[in-house]
C-alpha cells in the first residue's frame, strides 16, 4: 500500500493470536534450557532474538546490570549494531532504560508523533510507531532491561507472553550475574592465597635471618642494628597482613546468634595452630532444612586458611545458588569444583579437605523428631540417642587433593533423632593431639568421655573435653588446627 505522500510502507503482519501464547511460552522454556550454561552475551542475544521476533520489532537492544558502574550496559542487539548506538550505558534513572529500571515498571509508548523517530530501510524511511522498555526483576532487584522499537502497536498477546516469561528471564540473569561474581571472588581469593603464602614464606625466612642478626648485634656496629630494625618493620607489616586475613576468615564463620536459633544448646572449640586456620565450620539454611559442616583443609596457616575460604564460597554456591540439597551430592559437586578451582587436572596442586556434612529437617508429622542425613569425606559423625553414643562412618576418601577421580560418589546415611539428642562434629586435630611422648589423645578416649558425660550441659562437656586435652598435651606443641562442635537438637 502507499502512504498519502506516495511513499510505500511495509504491510502489517498480525501478531500471534491468544492460542499461540502458551505455545510461545513452551518454546521459550526450551530456549531457556538450551542456554542455561551460556555466557551472558550469548544468552542475551538468543533471548533478545526470541522477544524481537515475537513482538515483530524493528530493532531491539538488551541491557544487563553492571553493579560496579552503577547502571546498565548494552550487551546484545537485534537489527542494529551496538557500536552504532548513540549511548551504550545508562545510569539508574537515566533515559528510558534507566527510568524503567528505577521504577521497576514496563514503559510503553504508542502512536508516536510522525517524524519523531524513523526506521531506515535503505531506500525508504518509515516512522517508528511504538517503543516498549521492559525491566526484568528477580527478588525485587532489576538485573536487565530490553528496549524494543516497533513500526506497529504492541500486540496484546506479546504483553501476555512477557507476563508469562519475565520471571524466568530475570531468574536466569540473576544466576548469571551471581555466577560471574562468584568466579571473580574465587580468582581474587586464589591470588590472595598465593600472595600471602609468599609473604608467609618470606616471614619465616626473615625470622631466621632476624635470629642470626640478634646474635650478631653483640659484636657488630650500628649499621647492622639499623638493618635489624628495617627487617623488623617488614616483619610487622607481614604480620599485620596475616592478622587482617584472620579477621576476614573469622567473618565467614557462622555467628553464635544464628546457631542459637537452630539448636537448643551447643559448644564450639575452635583453636587454630597459627594466626589463621585450615579448619572452619559452616552453616546454611533452605526453608525448613538446615546444614552444618566441619571442614579440615590441607595444611594450616595461610595456605590452609585460603583453602577454607575457597571451600566456604563453593559450599554456599552449591547449596544456595545451584540448589543441591542432598549431602552426598553436595560433597561430589564440592570435589569437582575444588579440582576445577585449583586446576588440579593440569597442575601439581594436591590441596584438598576432609569434611563432615549433616542436613537436618524436622519430621512434619512427628512432633520433636528430626530427620538427619550425613555424608563424610574421611570423617565420622558421633551422635547420642536416648543418652547412648553412636558413630556413623564417612567414606574413606577426601575432597580434591590426591583423590584424582573427576567424579567421586559419596554415601548418604540417614537417622532419626529426637529433641534433646546431640551430634558431635570434629576435625582430626582433636584426637591427633600428642603429648611430649608423641602419644595421641585418640578416638577411644574421646568416645569414653562423650559416653560418660552425655547428660551434662554442652558448656560442661566443652570444659571437660578441653581440660582433658590440655592434661594430655602438657607442654607439647600444638601440631594441627582443632575444631570440635557439639550441638543439641
Amino acid at each position: 500500500m502507499l502512504h498519502q505522500n506516495g511513499t510505500q510502507i511495509l504491510n502489517y503482519i498480525a501478531p500471534p493470536d491468544h492460542q499461540e501464547v502458551d505455545k510461545q511460552i513452551a518454546l521459550f522454556d526450551k530456549l531457556l534450557r538450551e542456554n542455561f550454561s551460556q555466557k551472558s552475551g550469548l544468552f542475551a542475544k538468543n533471548i533478545l532474538h526470541f522477544l524481537a521476533e515475537n513482538a515483530q520489532a524493528y530493532s531491539a537492544v538488551f541491557f544487563i546490570l553492571n553493579e560496579e558502574a552503577e547502571g546498565f550496559d548494552a550487551i546484545a542487539s537485534y537489527a542494529c549494531l551496538i557500536e552504532k548506538l548513540s549511548q551504550t550505558h545508562f545510569s539508574w534513572g537515566e533515559g528510558l532504560v534507566g527510568q524503567a529500571a528505577e521504577s521497576r515498571k514496563t514503559l510503553s509508548f504508542q502512536h508516536l508523533p510522525e517524524g519523531l523517530l524513523e526506521a531506515d530501510f535503505g531506500f525508504i524511511q518509515l516512522p517508528i510507531h511504538s517503543i516498549m522498555v521492559i525491566p526484568f526483576m528477580f527478588n525485587e532487584k532489576v538485573y536487565g532491561v530490553v528496549e524494543l522499537t516497533l513500526l506497529n502497536d504492541v500486540a496484546p498477546t506479546f504483553i501476555q507472553l512477557i507476563e508469562g516469561i519475565d520471571q524466568s528471564i530475570a531468574a536466569m540473569l540473576e544466576s548469571i550475574v551471581s555466577h560471574a561474581k562468584t568466579q571473580k571472588l574465587l580468582e581474587q581469593t586464589q591470588e590472595q592465597k598465593e600472595l600471602l603464602h609468599k609473604q608467609e614464606t618470606e616471614l619465616r625466612q626473615n625470622l631466621d635471618a632476624l635470629a642470626e642478626i640478634r646474635e650478631a648485634l653483640l659484636f657488630q656496629n650500628q649499621e647492622i642494628e639499623e638493618a635489624f630494625k628495617e627487617l623488623e618493620k617488614k616483619n610487622n607489616r607481614i604480620i599485620e597482613s596475616i592478622t587482617y586475613a584472620k579477621r576476614i576468615q573469622e567473618a565467614i564463620l557462622p555467628a553464635n546468634q544464628r546457631i542459637e536459633q537452630l539448636f537448643s544448646d551447643y559448644f564450639i572449640i575452635y583453636q587454630p595452630k597459627d594466626l589463621v586456620s585450615g579448619d572452619f565450620y559452616w552453616l546454611a539454611q533452605t526453608e525448613n532444612r538446615y546444614y552444618i559442616a566441619v571442614v579440615d583443609c590441607t595444611g594450616h596457616g595461610v595456605p590452609g586458611a585460603f583453602m577454607s575460604m575457597i571451600a566456604n564460597t563453593i559450599l554456599n554456591q552449591i547449596v544456595i545458588e545451584k540448589k543441591i540439597h542432598s549431602p552426598e551430592q553436595i560433597l561430589s559437586e564440592l570435589h569437582i569444583q575444588i579440582r576445577i578451582a585449583l586446576k588440579q587436572e593440569t597442575s601439581k596442586n594436591t590441596d584438598g579437605m576432609d569434611i563432615i556434612l549433616c542436613a537436618i529437617e524436622p519430621v512434619t508429622d512427628v512432633k520433636n523428631t528430626y530427620q538427619l542425613e550425613f555424608a563424610g569425606a574421611k570423617s565420622n559423625l558421633y551422635y547420642t540417642k536416648s543418652h547412648q553414643l553412636y558413630k556413623l562412618k564417612g567414606d574413606r576418601f577426601s575432597i580434591g587433593g590426591l583423590n584424582v577421580y573427576q567424579e567421586t560418589c559419596f554415601t548418604k546415611q540417614q537417622i532419626q533423632l529426637r529433641k534433646g539428642d546431640a551430634i558431635y562434629l570434629s576435625t582430626d586435630g582433636f584426637v591427633d593431639t600428642c603429648n611430649p611422648k608423641r602419644k595421641r589423645f585418640g578416638s577411644e578416649m574421646l568416645e569414653q568421655l562423650l559416653k560418660e558425660h552425655s547428660l551434662n550441659t554442652m558448656e560442661e562437656q566443652k570444659q571437660l573435653l578441653w581440660e582433658k586435652l590440655l592434661q594430655h598435651k602438657k607442654d607439647a606443641d600444638q601440631r594441627d588446627d582443632i575444631t570440635f562442635l557439639g550441638l543439641k537438637l
